[in-house]
Parts: C-alpha cells; structure tokens; sequence
C-alpha cells in the first residue's frame, strides 16, 4: 500500500491531491456565498418570532385588564344613569317628562310615573340598565387598543352581580420589529388576507367580566309597589302624611311641588346603592300629576 507521502513523490498522487484542495476550496466559497445572499439570515436573532408572540400574549393580557376596568366604570354610571331617568332609556317615557330648575341652578328631568290619571311606569328597568351599561362601556372601549364594540357582548344582570361576555373575540396581532417584516412579508401577507390583522398570526382572546356590584335593580319594582300606595292613600289623605308612610330605611322619599302646576317631582334615595368612583348617592327621579291632592 503506498501512503500520502508516496502519493506527493509520485507525479499522479500530487496532481490528485492538487485536484482536491481546488474541489474543496471551490465548494466553500460557494456555501459562503449562498449563505450570505439568504436575506436576514445573518440578521434575525433567535427568538424573535417567540418574542413576538410573547409581546402579543402580553398586550392580549393588558386589554382584558383595560375591559375589567372599563367594566367597573361603566356599571356604576349605569345604575346612576337608570336613576336619572327614572328607569327609562332617555326620552321614551310613554307620559313625557317634566324639567324643573332646582336651586335656580341645575335642570334635571323628572319622567312621569302617573299622569292624566294613568300610570306610566318603566316596563323593564333591565332593559334600560343594559342600554346604559352598552353605552358607557362602548364608549369607554373606544379609547382602548383593539377595536371592540359593546354590542359585541351579552350581559346577565342581577342586582348584586354584573357579568359580560363577549359574543366574537378579539384578535391581537403577532407583531415583529419594522425592520423584519421584509423577511415575513409574504406571511404577514398571508395573515392579513385570512384575519384582517397585520402580523406573523393572531393571539385570540374572548374578553369577560364579572363585576361584584349593588345595582339594586329589583328596588324599582319595591319604589313602583309604593308609588301605588301613594297613590291609594292620597284619595284621602294629604301628600306630605302620605309620603312619609310610603318610605322606608332602604329607599328615602323627598319631594316638591313645581310651581303653578298639579306636578310633583320625587327624588328617592338608595340607601344601599352608591357609586364608588363619583362618591355620589343615587337617587330615583320620577314625577306624578296630582290634581286635587291636598298637600298638607
């Protein structure tokens, strides 16, 4: 057997091992330049697309806060809406509504509950509630990051418990760095056609909430059982000893005569209701036509 140093002595052996050292050098040039004219291989880090669904599970995390907030918020201003407006959704009260300026200062808007001698009562204080809670989170949804409407979400009211569930989820977009969407152009591409989004994918996420509140809707229907009281007693009765029988320690009447008419408007407070974001106390707006009563 002759070995490599034979191979070089020999004239056939050295021309062969000249062959191969061109062979090799050749093919590693090649692999170089292939490799380097690949776009973004020598620029992408590893990790970037695992960070970029790590930064999409993040924002998809900081909206369902933003939803739970905006939430909280908006459940409370419903209750005080629905209070405002005696139960009704603004301006369809079947009886119309009365405006008088209290203090000389603020003109609130006082629904009738009984007029030309028929009642008028809010049919579903729920329903009202609902309009409200659609409104204010909607517009509170506005200002957030992914485009989300409130009705979009179907809401279980009961009167110590809000819940909202979003019927269609929201899609967070699985974003890369400006620099490398050339590299992913034709997925991202791909990805916008399918979801609408802009991005590597989507993280899908299905907001909620649940909110521990005392909206005390079922105290509408205790306040509309003493309205009818009320009504009953000042057949023969004066007003004034009528409402104080009416209250109660959880709903407080107060009331006034608007000038120059048979109107009455009432102010009753929820003494177990209050907004804890305004500090305020709520209370129920409602008005009643009384002709003839005897005020004391």
């Amino acid at each position: 057997m002759i070995g490599f140093a034979g191979l070089l002595r020999n004239k056939k052996g050295a021309d062969y091992s000249a062959f191969l050292v061109i062979i090799v050098f050749i093919s590693v040039i090649y692999l170089f330049i292939q490799l380097y004219s690949k776009v973004g291989v020598f620029e992408l880090r590893v990790g970037d697309q695992e960070l970029a669904l790590i930064s999409a599970y993040e924002s998809g995390d900081s909206f369902l806060l933003f939803v739970d907030q905006g939430a909280k918020y908006s459940v409370y201003q419903a209750v005080s809406d629905i209070a405002r407006t005696g139960g009704f959704v603004f301006e369809s009260e079947p009886c119309g509504s009365v405006e008088p300026a209290i203090s000389q200062r603020i003109l609130f808007r006082y629904p009738f509950w009984f007029k030309d001698g028929k009642k008028c009562y809010p049919a579903s204080v729920y329903d009202s509630f609902e309009h409200y809670l659609a409104k204010n989170l909607g517009s509170f949804l506005e200002k957030g990051t992914y485009s989300v409407s409130s009705d979009n979400f179907e809401f279980t009211v009961a009167d110590d418990k809000i819940i909202g569930v979003a019927l269609r989820p929201v899609l967070v977009p699985v974003m890369v760095s400006p620099e490398k969407k050339l590299f992913y152009g034709e997925v991202m591409s791909k990805v916008l056609r399918e979801f609408g989004v802009p991005g590597l994918g989507v993280h899908v996420v299905r907001p909620s909430f649940s909110v521990d509140a005392n909206a005390r809707i079922s105290d509408y229907d205790i306040l509309k059982s003493q309205v009818d009281v009320l009504l009953d007693c000042v057949k023969t009765g004066s007003l004034d000893a009528c409402v104080k029988s009416s209250g109660s320690d959880e709903l407080k009447w107060f009331y006034q005569q608007i000038p120059g008419t048979t109107s009455f408007v009432f102010d009753v407070k929820q003494a177990k209701v209050s907004n804890p974001f305004s500090k305020n106390s709520v209370y129920i707006r409602f008005a009643l036509d009384l002709p003839g009563v005897r005020v004391q």
